[in-house]
This record gives C-alpha cells, structure tokens and sequence, in this order.
C-alpha cells in the first residue's frame, strides 16, 4: 500500500458539486453534451414501483442542479439504466418494457416501444447500413436483440431466435465482413454445443458471442463462451487490425477478430461484469492488467497461441470490495502520460500507470458499480471526474489536469458507438 493509501479523494480532487439521482449500477453510463450531464437512475428503490426518483436526469455540468428529467408516464418500475443521446434525441430502456425516445431540448416523448421484458443494456444508435437513416439497437433480457428505426420506433428487425441473456450487454458494432453495414456483436444463451464437463463445470452452458449483420438481424458468426457474458465486448486495434476483446462471467477472456475468429484466450477469476480494456497492449479488468500484446505469445504446435509468462507482466492493485466498473484511461494527473483508473463498490479509487506503480488510492463515498465519467464536462479546461455512488449522488470532483483522454466514458460515444485512437 503507498503512503496516500485511504486519504479522501477530495485532498487531490476536490468535489465541485454532487446531486442526488438514485441508485445506479454496473450497466449504468454517464455521458455529456454541450454543457449537461445525462444518466438514467433506478429511483430510491431499485424493485419499487411508482417510485418518483426514476428517470433520466439532465444536469448542468457546472452548477450540478438538474435541468431537467425524462420519464415514462406509465405506471409500473421504470428503472433506467442505460442512455444515448443521437441528433437531439434521448433514447432509454426500462425495467416496464419499453424502449424511450425523447426530445432533449423540449422533454416530449416522441415515441416508445412495447418489448417483452426489461430493457437493462445501454442502447445504441447509429445508422448501420449507411442508408442515411439511424438506427437504434438494444438488448432484451431474457429475450434477443431488437434494431428500430430511430426515427419512428418502427421493427427493422430483430433476433428473438437466441436469448441475450440476461441483457446486460451493450451490443457492439463494427463492420464484421467488410460490406460497408455495421454489424452488431453481442452475448447470446443458446444451446450447449457439448454435454462434455470440464472439471468442476460444464464444458459448454451454451453461452456465445456473436455476431449478427446490422441490415437484416442474421447470423454471421458465433464464438463459443465458457459461461454467460455480462461484460460489454471491446473494440480495440493490434498490429493494425481491428479486434474484439471480450470477458465471460467465469473470467475466460477472447480476442477474437472482427471476423469472429479466435487469436487469445486467458482464463482470470469469477463474477467479472467490468468491460474489459486494451490499451497499448495491456489489458484492463478494474485494478488488475496483464500484457497481452502478440509478443507476449508463442504459437504452438496445435496452433494455439499460449501466453508467456515471462513476457507479460502483470499488476494487481489494492482496491478493496466487488469490481464491476470498467477500467478507464485519461491523464487526471496531468503528467503527460496515461493513467488506468478504476473504482470498487467499498469506495476505493485506484490509480496507477503501465508499469504497475499505484500513483493514488483515494476513497470516495459509499463505493460504485457504474464506470465513471472522466471528461472536461463544464468548458473550464481542465478534467472532471464523475462517479455515480451507492449513496444516490452523482459526484463531480475537479482536476487540475489539462491532458489527454484515451477511454473516458462506458461505451465510447454519447451514442455508444466505437471510437478507435
């Protein structure tokens, strides 16, 4: 432990404001545009109904009062998790099952979709098959993955063969075979593909990622997990080619291609619901990283690539607590180099650079399950980090760092969208 081990984070951040929203989750993201913070909130109890607090709220990033909150009129639960924001328009999901699309500027609900169950993914919006215009994708739980016409709510398709589980997943969309339509990849629960056991488990629970194409909802490939995917799929580049990392529940970790083909896999520990995150070769699960660049491997004979230990160096931090954020990366210390940043559920924040060295461990309030936000939010020019607590607060604490951001925010984009640097 270093000498600032359990020293406030206000002593290095200092707090600028806080707001009570509600409780928020792993699934839960932050984003800002033009001044205002949005994120969605499961009110003052996640499993009341009629509860006053759920809803989406828009703060203003310098004052943190709320300027304004979306909400559905229906009666029923109507937890948000999940939010976008695309050309002026707010898309959410709820645990009431619907799917929300409102006006930011004016707080009108333009339109809402039935689905059969809870809407607990952040949605994502984008116009997949380049036709000009978007679309909006989002997972069900307990049921497939539902592609509508941003504009007017309106089925495009959807894959409903094949459970998404249970819908934690933030679809990712890339371009999987090179035909110019963004396609979407996701975690699936299907049937197993072995009734074979391996150790202690099954060898197969029927768990996949897969890939489906963004114009019509169909299949294109599907990877085979060794348990069920909560983790959001990462879209990263290696040697100049695009790949996806992705993390199972079990802690079996894949890089696979766009394509779908398999290139690593490394077994971790269990209950991992944190997006994994590559940067410059390591990768990030909450306060631990591991090297995983290609050079950290050797192919065998079977055609396996194994790890070498010797040639990937690993770190552990000290946080304290369950880990469900993702790993974020920005320079809030203005050194002029990257840092990991990671937050627990007991309220530790953990910061430390490439080589292992822990530069701060801090502790905030209560502790929290949704991934910070790490962006200048309010023009003043320098860092703010936000972080949704246990308690109910969205906290903004000031840095005095003008640097640069690498990974700031759950999912990339205010539309959730990938954005490779």
């Amino acid at each position: 432990m270093s000498s600032v081990s359990g020293q406030s984070i206000t002593k290095e951040f200092p707090l600028k404001w806080k707001q009570k929203i509600g409780i928020t989750t792993y699934r839960t993201n932050i984003i800002e545009d033009d001044g205002f913070v949005y994120i969605g909130s499961n009110g003052d109890d996640a499993n009341a109904d009629l509860d006053e607090r759920d809803a989406v709220y828009k703060i203003d990033a310098r004052t943190g009062k709320v300027a304004n909150t979306y909400a559905s009129q229906i009666m029923g639960d109507n937890d948000v998790t999940g939010v976008a924001l695309y050309d002026g328009k707010l898309f959410f999901g709820t645990d009431n099952y619907y799917l929300y699309c409102f006006d930011e500027k004016s707080g009108n609900e333009l339109w809402k979709f039935k689905t059969p169950y809870d809407v607990e993914s952040v949605p994502v919006v984008e116009d997949l098959d380049q036709n000009g215009s978007a679309e909006v994708v989002f997972c069900v739980q307990h049921h497939g993955v539902y592609c509508l016409n941003a504009a007017d709510g309106s089925v495009k398709w959807v894959l409903d063969s094949i459970s998404s589980h249970e819908g934690n997943v933030a679809p990712l969309v890339v371009d999987g075979n090179n035909d110019g339509v963004l396609d979407v990849v996701c975690g699936f629960r299907g049937k197993p593909n072995s009734s074979k056991t391996a150790g202690f488990k099954m060898a197969h629970y029927g768990d996949y990622l897969m890939a489906l194409d963004g114009k019509s909802g169909l299949p294109i490939w599907s990877a085979p997990t060794g348990a069920g995917i909560h983790a959001s799929p990462f879209l990263y580049e290696e040697q100049g080619e695009k790949r996806i990392a992705s993390l199972d529940a079990y802690g079996e970790f894949q890089e696979l291609g766009v394509d779908g083909q398999l290139i690593k896999t490394i077994g971790f520990g269990y209950s991992k619901y944190m997006s994994p995150v590559v940067y410059q070769g390591y990768l990030n699960l909450s306060d631990y990283w591991i090297y995983i660049g290609d050079d950290a491997f050797e192919k065998q004979e079977n055609g396996f690539n194994k790890l070498i230990n010797e040639k990937a160096p690993e770190h552990s931090g000290t946080m304290n607590g369950a880990k469900s954020a993702t790993t974020l990366v920005a320079d809030v210390l203005g050194t002029g180099a990257q840092q990991f940043i990671s937050v627990s559920e007991s309220g530790d924040l953990y910061v430390s650079d490439r080589n292992g060295k822990a530069l701060k461990e801090l502790k905030f309030p209560t502790g929290a399950e949704a991934t910070p936000l790490i962006k200048d939010v309010d023009g003043d020019g320098k860092l703010e980090i936000l972080i949704a607590s246990l308690d109910g607060y969205l906290y903004c604490y000031e840095t005095k760092s003008e640097g640069e951001v690498f990974y700031g925010q759950f999912r990339w984009s205010n539309n959730n969208v990938p954005i490779l640097k």
